[in-house]
Protein backbone atom coordinates (compact mmCIF):
# COMPACT_ATOMS: atom_id res chain seq x y z
CA UNK A 1 0.00 0.00 0.00
CA UNK A 2 3.08 2.24 -0.11
CA UNK A 3 3.20 2.62 -3.88
CA UNK A 4 5.97 0.09 -4.47
CA UNK A 5 6.39 -3.01 -6.63
CA UNK A 6 9.16 -5.62 -6.33
CA UNK A 7 10.38 -8.63 -8.28
CA UNK A 8 11.99 -11.55 -6.44
CA UNK A 9 13.91 -14.09 -8.55
CA UNK A 10 13.69 -17.70 -7.35
CA UNK A 11 16.16 -20.19 -8.83
CA UNK A 12 14.68 -23.69 -8.75
CA UNK A 13 18.01 -25.13 -9.90
CA UNK A 14 19.97 -23.66 -7.01
CA UNK A 15 22.18 -26.16 -5.19
CA UNK A 16 21.83 -24.42 -1.82
CA UNK A 17 19.21 -22.37 0.01
CA UNK A 18 21.54 -19.38 0.07
CA UNK A 19 21.35 -19.14 -3.74
CA UNK A 20 17.64 -19.93 -4.07
CA UNK A 21 16.32 -16.36 -3.75
CA UNK A 22 18.13 -13.42 -5.25
CA UNK A 23 18.11 -9.86 -3.92
CA UNK A 24 14.67 -8.33 -4.62
CA UNK A 25 14.58 -5.84 -7.48
CA UNK A 26 12.45 -2.75 -6.94
CA UNK A 27 10.55 -2.12 -10.17
CA UNK A 28 8.34 0.76 -9.04
CA UNK A 29 8.69 3.26 -6.19
CA UNK A 30 5.98 5.93 -6.03
CA UNK A 31 6.10 6.23 -2.24
CA UNK A 32 5.52 9.78 -1.04
CA UNK A 33 4.26 11.73 1.96
CA UNK A 34 3.18 15.27 2.78
CA UNK A 35 3.44 17.08 6.11
CA UNK A 36 0.63 19.36 7.27
CA UNK A 37 0.38 20.96 10.72
CA UNK A 38 3.24 18.79 11.88
CA UNK A 39 1.51 15.54 10.84
CA UNK A 40 3.01 13.33 8.12
CA UNK A 41 0.42 11.78 5.82
CA UNK A 42 1.11 9.05 3.28
CA UNK A 43 -0.12 9.99 -0.18
CA UNK A 44 1.33 7.08 -2.16
CA UNK A 45 -0.87 5.30 -4.71
CA UNK A 46 -2.29 2.13 -3.15
CA UNK A 47 -1.98 -1.26 -4.83
CA UNK A 48 -4.48 -3.78 -3.43
CA UNK A 49 -4.41 -6.33 -6.25
CA UNK A 50 -1.79 -8.48 -7.96
CA UNK A 51 -0.13 -7.13 -11.09
CA UNK A 52 -0.68 -8.68 -14.50
CA UNK A 53 2.33 -10.27 -16.22
CA UNK A 54 2.73 -10.63 -19.99
CA UNK A 55 5.64 -11.37 -22.35
CA UNK A 56 6.56 -9.72 -25.68
CA UNK A 57 9.39 -9.59 -28.20
CA UNK A 58 11.25 -6.60 -29.58
CA UNK A 59 14.09 -6.82 -32.13
CA UNK A 60 15.11 -10.27 -30.90
CA UNK A 61 14.82 -9.39 -27.22
CA UNK A 62 12.16 -10.83 -24.92
CA UNK A 63 10.74 -8.57 -22.23
CA UNK A 64 7.84 -8.54 -19.79
CA UNK A 65 5.26 -5.90 -19.03
CA UNK A 66 4.16 -5.71 -15.40
CA UNK A 67 0.76 -3.99 -15.15
CA UNK A 68 -0.66 -2.77 -11.84
CA UNK A 69 -3.48 -0.36 -10.99
CA UNK A 70 -3.94 1.95 -8.02
CA UNK A 71 -7.01 2.81 -5.96
CA UNK A 72 -7.88 3.17 -2.28
CA UNK A 73 -10.37 0.34 -1.87
CA UNK A 74 -10.67 0.98 1.86
CA UNK A 75 -12.31 4.34 1.01
CA UNK A 76 -14.00 3.82 -2.38
CA UNK A 77 -15.82 7.18 -2.33
CA UNK A 78 -12.80 9.23 -1.26
CA UNK A 79 -11.83 12.00 -3.67
CA UNK A 80 -9.75 15.17 -3.58
CA UNK A 81 -9.98 18.62 -5.12
CA UNK A 82 -7.62 19.42 -7.98
CA UNK A 83 -4.32 20.73 -6.70
CA UNK A 84 -4.45 18.87 -3.37
CA UNK A 85 -0.85 18.54 -2.21
CA UNK A 86 0.68 15.13 -2.86
CA UNK A 87 -2.40 13.72 -4.59
CA UNK A 88 -2.67 12.56 -8.20
CA UNK A 89 -5.21 10.65 -10.26
CA UNK A 90 -5.22 6.89 -9.77
CA UNK A 91 -3.67 5.10 -12.72
CA UNK A 92 -2.56 1.85 -14.29
CA UNK A 93 1.24 1.56 -14.41
CA UNK A 94 3.05 -0.69 -16.91
CA UNK A 95 6.72 -1.41 -16.29
CA UNK A 96 9.02 -2.91 -18.93
CA UNK A 97 11.02 -5.64 -17.20
CA UNK A 98 13.98 -6.46 -19.44
CA UNK A 99 15.62 -8.91 -17.02
CA UNK A 100 13.00 -11.45 -16.00
CA UNK A 101 13.20 -13.39 -19.30
CA UNK A 102 17.01 -13.22 -19.65
CA UNK A 103 18.61 -16.66 -20.14
CA UNK A 104 21.61 -15.78 -17.99
CA UNK A 105 19.65 -14.09 -15.19
CA UNK A 106 20.96 -16.50 -12.53
CA UNK A 107 24.54 -16.58 -13.68
CA UNK A 108 27.17 -14.77 -11.65
CA UNK A 109 28.11 -11.38 -13.00
CA UNK A 110 24.73 -10.74 -14.62
CA UNK A 111 24.19 -6.98 -14.98
CA UNK A 112 20.63 -5.86 -14.23
CA UNK A 113 19.10 -3.75 -17.02
CA UNK A 114 15.77 -2.71 -15.48
CA UNK A 115 15.98 0.35 -13.24
CA UNK A 116 13.45 1.49 -10.65
CA UNK A 117 10.63 3.70 -11.90
CA UNK A 118 10.09 6.68 -9.57
CA UNK A 119 7.82 9.71 -9.41
CA UNK A 120 10.49 11.63 -11.36
CA UNK A 121 9.95 9.30 -14.33
CA UNK A 122 6.27 10.30 -14.44
CA UNK A 123 7.19 13.90 -15.17
CA UNK A 124 10.22 13.58 -17.43
CA UNK A 125 8.73 11.11 -19.91
CA UNK A 126 10.83 8.06 -18.97
CA UNK A 127 7.49 6.46 -18.16
CA UNK A 128 5.42 7.56 -21.14
CA UNK A 129 1.92 8.84 -20.47
CA UNK A 130 -0.85 7.33 -22.57
CA UNK A 131 -3.87 9.62 -22.66
CA UNK A 132 -7.44 9.59 -23.96
CA UNK A 133 -6.12 11.48 -27.00
CA UNK A 134 -3.31 9.11 -28.05
CA UNK A 135 -4.46 5.71 -26.74
CA UNK A 136 -6.09 4.91 -30.12
CA UNK A 137 -3.29 6.28 -32.27
CA UNK A 138 0.11 4.58 -32.39
CA UNK A 139 1.53 6.90 -35.06
CA UNK A 140 4.05 8.14 -32.48
CA UNK A 141 4.65 5.86 -29.50
CA UNK A 142 4.99 7.69 -26.20
CA UNK A 143 6.51 4.59 -24.60
CA UNK A 144 8.65 2.62 -27.08
CA UNK A 145 10.93 -0.20 -25.91
CA UNK A 146 13.67 2.31 -25.09
CA UNK A 147 11.49 3.81 -22.31
CA UNK A 148 10.78 2.33 -18.87
CA UNK A 149 7.10 1.70 -19.66
CA UNK A 150 3.86 3.68 -19.67
CA UNK A 151 0.97 4.76 -17.47
CA UNK A 152 -2.57 6.01 -17.89
CA UNK A 153 -4.32 8.34 -15.44
CA UNK A 154 -8.04 7.71 -14.91
CA UNK A 155 -9.23 11.31 -14.88
CA UNK A 156 -12.65 12.15 -13.51
CA UNK A 157 -14.43 15.05 -11.79
CA UNK A 158 -11.97 15.10 -8.88
CA UNK A 159 -8.63 13.50 -8.06
CA UNK A 160 -9.01 9.77 -7.35
CA UNK A 161 -12.76 9.70 -8.01
CA UNK A 162 -11.95 6.85 -10.42
CA UNK A 163 -10.06 3.90 -8.92
CA UNK A 164 -8.75 0.57 -10.22
CA UNK A 165 -10.67 -2.15 -8.39
CA UNK A 166 -9.26 -5.46 -9.65
CA UNK A 167 -6.20 -7.13 -11.15
CA UNK A 168 -5.65 -6.00 -14.78
CA UNK A 169 -6.11 -8.79 -17.31
CA UNK A 170 -3.64 -9.17 -20.21
CA UNK A 171 -5.08 -11.25 -23.06
CA UNK A 172 -4.27 -11.45 -26.78
CA UNK A 173 -2.20 -8.25 -26.83
CA UNK A 174 -4.89 -6.36 -24.96
CA UNK A 175 -4.99 -5.10 -21.38
CA UNK A 176 -8.36 -4.85 -19.63
CA UNK A 177 -8.61 -2.67 -16.53
CA UNK A 178 -11.73 -2.43 -14.38
CA UNK A 179 -12.38 0.89 -12.60
CA UNK A 180 -15.00 2.33 -10.26
CA UNK A 181 -15.89 6.03 -10.38
CA UNK A 182 -17.58 7.18 -7.18
CA UNK A 183 -18.39 10.61 -8.62
CA UNK A 184 -20.97 9.20 -11.04
CA UNK A 185 -24.68 9.29 -10.16
CA UNK A 186 -25.13 5.53 -10.30
CA UNK A 187 -28.62 4.08 -9.91
CA UNK A 188 -31.54 5.19 -7.81
CA UNK A 189 -35.01 3.81 -7.22
CA UNK A 190 -38.29 4.71 -5.57
CA UNK A 191 -38.03 1.88 -3.05
CA UNK A 192 -34.36 2.04 -2.07
CA UNK A 193 -31.34 4.19 -1.47
CA UNK A 194 -29.83 3.24 -4.83
CA UNK A 195 -26.21 2.62 -5.78
CA UNK A 196 -23.54 5.33 -5.79
CA UNK A 197 -20.99 5.41 -8.62
CA UNK A 198 -20.45 3.45 -11.82
CA UNK A 199 -18.02 0.77 -13.01
CA UNK A 200 -16.11 0.78 -16.30
CA UNK A 201 -13.95 -1.63 -18.30
CA UNK A 202 -11.01 0.06 -20.03
CA UNK A 203 -9.03 -1.50 -22.90
CA UNK A 204 -5.45 -0.78 -23.95
CA UNK A 205 -3.30 -2.30 -26.70
CA UNK A 206 -0.16 -4.06 -25.55
CA UNK A 207 2.69 -3.79 -25.03
CA UNK A 208 2.96 -0.04 -25.63
CA UNK A 209 -0.51 1.09 -24.54
CA UNK A 210 -1.54 2.58 -27.90
CA UNK A 211 -3.70 0.90 -30.53
CA UNK A 212 -3.21 0.84 -34.27
CA UNK A 213 -4.90 3.96 -35.63
CA UNK A 214 -6.18 2.14 -38.72
CA UNK A 215 -8.13 -0.51 -36.76
CA UNK A 216 -8.98 1.22 -33.45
Amino acid sequence: LGGQLFRIDLDNNATSTSNFARTPQKLLDLHQTVTASGITIGTSPRFYEMPAFSIYDYAGSTFAVISIGSGNRSRPLQEYAAGTSGRDYDAVYNIYDKDVAARNLYKSGYSVVTTTVTTTDLGNGNLGEVTSTNRNDNTTLVAPYSKKGWFYRFKSDLLQSAKVFSTPIALNNRLFVSTFDGSKDGLSGDCGAGVKGESFLNQFCMPYGQCDKTVA
